[in-house]
């Protein structure tokens, strides 16, 4: 009952999802632009504070026109922007929450500006103009390089690539946010070299001044305590972090003078409020100021690893650093540089702070300033929205790009398979003095197994998908009626050809791509997206997909691989076996051409050496108590296996030959090694019900097979159909004999190189079995090096 009552739920929920979006892409195709609106969203809509009030503040000037600015602002926050709009002085504005409002003034805004990100559901038109300026300079590593955070780049890889502006206070920070975000030579936005508007403030000693005369504060000793939020961004729940503030906080108020004050301010995402009461020299950042405006307040601020130090140099007043928990912090997260870089005076204790508090400034920030807070002025604000609203160049505006070609090359869901070893080999080793490469993958793909990511070489660039498609009502039903169709020659709905091209333009609409390879080769959503765009385009086929159709009809869509075999620029096979099978469902042979997959001797010669590890989530079911191990200290022979655990990999018949094989050699092994597959508990219950158990070992998701698989004797590929299998060709490399059944896509393959085939039956498997004790299986010996120049070439071929 829970389950139906969910699932109810969840379809409730998805077409209201639906209906949202049919109301806000009828603004993004139907309405006009609106050229006096500005939007302007701070940290999602929870927030409205530095960079995005200061430009509200200032085009609300009667210089701009007579401009409309909308704030998308969540209701639990609309009290708090309404005092600040107030006390600032800004006018002529509109708040806005819920999707389809926000959708709506999104879509038809002229001007977007943003200091995070903007909803995922956000379609850029080709008239507007999205300017994003962050908000800090950040010390942690950022994108690629925070590994707890590798699988929520493409938020801001969307926003870097959608945006026309982008604001950087220091070479410094934009070197990070487009490098480590991967997206340097991809996007096209404009870097604006620029201060950050939240920044003016701090050149500003009027109005400091007129800040601590209105807070009652003149005369005393002025302490800003400003601390990180340790956590990451989207797991919002650290209480703790309060907890540990409040007892510091107390063991401070105790010790500081008359003349002292102490102004806190948490992180947005740290908790809840401390209760200010308890404290006689202790208080919060007062209500309806911007944060920068206390702050500047300040004759000293206290922080330990956030973002704020950069900015509030620019004051050149004391800065102290308050990192008591900094071996903790540290621990598994890198930095640019070490706190020990920076000139400011670090503290661990609650004495250390007060004897820092009670000191003058005793250090040089110059050289720090000068690297860190570049471009940071009194009348940034105003120069940024002169350039982006007038049109008036005064900023200094640079593209970072290195003018090659971009390829975006899809790479499916990372799973431990032979595509994810073929692509990552090929982004490994190809030219990139040519073409500055890009492996793409779906996020919801990796969430839960995030250890799919440490595949990516760290030389290797990587997109991230983020959403899925955000359909209209419509748009849904036309999806559902083409998906259920069984018929191939379904021609794709003209609502389906809408959504994937608006679906591209969400995440790419001002990157720079030269070139598609859809590598993966499987799916629907990435498979019609790419076969829509107006760019040159390449999908791989790994498989007889007429194999594919017949056996898996429920995980292929023929008529989706017709438009796309049809419709892509070039098909390429791995194996000139898979020509026919693959021109059958084209309905065309000039588009199809060869492209065998890459292989990485050097690698797969060093994995073998390396001990047998099992990860904590692999499972292995032996019935010997020394395990795998053990069972390797039989006479032998010892076969192996690897291969998902999918009913075309045929472990059944295997698992059959070998009972057979083993009745007659009893010191006979056979390892199988799988990694994802839905029949991995049927594998393991038809192994306990043949004599053989005792000798057989099934091995479920192992990063590294390489040293089992050198210190087996024969390597068996028994599947029912394949494309040209990476693993026959790491068995040989290891001088590992293989015997294949007879698979139609290993025709070529297996008279060029003399592969050891059989029959694909119970009798031909275990034939060959015994074959091999007879010496009739000779290792391959393929000459890698001459395999791997022609595969150079053949991909190549694919961008002529």
């Amino acid at each position: 009952m829970r389950k139906r009552l969910k699932k109810l739920k969840d379809k409730i929920f998805s077409l209201k999802e639906n209906l949202a979006n049919s109301l806000i892409y009828f603004a993004y195709y139907h309405l006009p632009i609106k050229q006096n609106w500005v939007f302007i969203e701070s940290k999602g809509g929870e927030d409205l504070a530095g960079n995005m009030l200061r430009i509200a503040q200032e085009l609300s000037c009667e210089c701009y026109g007579m401009l409309k600015l909308i704030f998308h602002v969540n209701p639990s926050c609309e009290e708090k922007v309404k005092a600040l709009l107030k006390t600032y002085e800004i006018k002529s504005y509109r708040l806005v929450h819920g999707k389809v409002s926000v959708g709506f003034a999104m879509e038809r805004a002229k001007y977007l500006f943003t200091d995070a990100d903007l909803q995922k559901y956000y379609i850029k038109r080709p008239d507007q103009i999205v300017v994003n300026t962050w908000h800090g300079t950040p010390q942690k590593h950022m994108g690629r390089r925070n590994r707890s955070e590798r699988i929520g780049v493409g938020t801001l890889q969307r926003m870097n690539m959608v945006s026309d502006y982008l604001v950087y206070p220091s070479r410094y920070m934009g070197e990070i946010m487009m490098g480590d975000y991967m997206v340097t030579n991809l996007s096209k936005a404009k870097i604006l070299w620029e201060g950050y508007p939240r920044n003016c403030v701090f050149f500003d000693e009027t109005r400091r001044q007129e800040i601590i005369k209105q807070l009652g504060l003149s005369g005393k000793r002025i302490y800003a305590y400003m601390p990180t939020y340790r956590g990451i961004w989207w797991k919002k729940d650290k209480p703790e972090q309060k907890e540990i503030v409040t007892q510091y906080l107390a063991e401070l108020d105790v010790k500081m003078a008359d003349d002292q004050v102490m102004l806190v301010k948490l992180h947005l995402y740290s908790g809840g409020e401390i209760d200010y009461s308890q404290y006689k020299h202790i208080c919060p950042f007062p209500q309806g100021y911007e944060t920068y405006d206390v702050l500047n307040a300040a004759d000293c601020l206290i922080t330990d690893y956030s973002s704020v130090f950069f900015d509030f140099a620019n004051t050149r007043r004391k800065i102290i650093l308050f990192a008591y928990d900094e071996e903790e912090y540290f621990s598994d997260r890198g930095v640019y540089f070490p706190l020990s870089e920076l000139p400011f005076p670090n503290v661990k204790t609650v004495e250390g702070l007060l004897g820092e508090m009670n000191s003058p400034r005793n250090y040089d920030d110059r050289i720090f300033v000068e690297k860190f807070c570049a471009f940071d002025r009194i009348d940034a604000t105003q120069r940024l929205c002169r350039h982006v609203v007038l049109n008036e160049q005064v900023c200094t505006e640079e593209t970072l790009c290195n003018g090659k070609e971009n390829v975006l090359v899809f790479a499916g869901a990372l799973a431990k398979n032979g595509i994810t070893t073929a692509v990552v080999n090929l982004l490994k080793n190809v030219d990139k003095s040519k073409r500055n490469y890009y492996l793409v993958f779906q996020a919801a793909d990796v969430r839960t197994e995030p250890e799919r990511l440490d595949v990516i070489p760290d030389d290797v660039d990587f997109m991230v998908m983020d959403h899925s498609p955000s359909r209209t009502l419509a748009e849904r039903r036309q999806s559902q009626k083409f998906v259920r169709s069984r018929d191939v020659d379904t021609p794709l709905p003209s609502l389906l050809k809408r959504l994937y091209m608006r679906e591209f333009q969400s995440y790419y609409a001002n990157a720079d791509i030269a070139h598609l390879v859809q590598f993966d080769g499987y799916g629907i959503d990435v498979n019609l997206m790419y076969l829509l765009q107006p760019i040159h385009k390449v999908i791989m086929v790994h498989n007889d997909m007429c194999q594919e159709l017949r056996m898996r009809p429920g995980l292929q869509h023929g008529a989706t691989l017709r438009l796309c075999y049809n419709g892509y620029d070039k098909v390429a096979v791995v194996s000139p076996d898979l020509f026919v099978p693959t021109a059958k469902i084209a309905k065309r042979e000039d588009n199809i051409v060869t492209v065998n997959n890459y292989h990485n001797t050097k690698e797969i010669c060093h994995n073998a050496t390396l001990p047998i590890e099992f990860q904590p989530n692999t499972a292995v079911q032996c019935f010997r108590f020394g395990g795998v191990e053990e069972l390797l200290q039989e006479k032998g022979p010892h076969f192996v296996t690897i291969g998902r655990f999918s009913w075309e990999k045929a472990h059944f018949m295997l698992l059959d030959s070998f009972n057979r094989f083993w009745l007659e050699n009893p010191t006979a092994t056979l390892l199988i090694i799988g990694g994802h597959g839905a029949l991995y508990e049927r594998t393991i219950a038809k192994a306990r019900n043949l004599p053989c158990w005792k000798n057989v070992a099934i091995i479920r998701s192992m990063a590294n097979p390489m040293p089992l698989l050198k210190k087996c004797d024969l390597f068996i590929l028994p599947s029912w159909y394949e494309g040209l299998p990476m693993t026959i060709k790491e068995a040989d490399t290891l001088g590992v004999p293989v015997l294949a059944s007879t698979i139609s896509s290993l025709q070529c393959f297996a008279a060029e190189y003399g592969l050891y085939q059989v029959p694909t039956t119970e009798d031909g498997i275990y034939r060959g079995m015994v074959d091999f004790t007879l010496a009739r299986i000779p290792i391959m010996g393929i000459d890698f090096d001459a395999y791997n120049q022609m595969v150079k070439v053949e991909f190549e071929a694919l961008f002529e």
